[in-house]
């Protein structure tokens, strides 16, 4: 269902045993949510360091964080 019009964002509700990564909007593949340079979120020697609001997440174990930090082409 389309959340907001402007920004081009839809919203899909799936049973919690649906344990999927995709989304598809009228049999197209879409975009899952997503930010760079994710502000608060810093490199520290063994991972991340995240904002302090991070800790109040009710769905923690359902967030996942990806991080590109090379990219090389040979």
């Amino acid at each position: 269902m389309l959340h907001d019009s402007i920004k081009n964002i839809y919203k899909a509700f799936v049973e919690e045993s649906d344990n999927t990564r995709q989304l598809y909007v009228n049999g197209m593949r879409a975009v899952r949510a997503r930010s760079n340079n994710a502000p608060g979120w810093t490199e520290a020697g063994d991972g991340y360091d995240y904002p302090s609001g991070v800790q109040y997440w009710e769905n923690i174990q359902n967030v996942e964080v990806v991080s590109y930090k090379y990219w090389k082409c040979c």
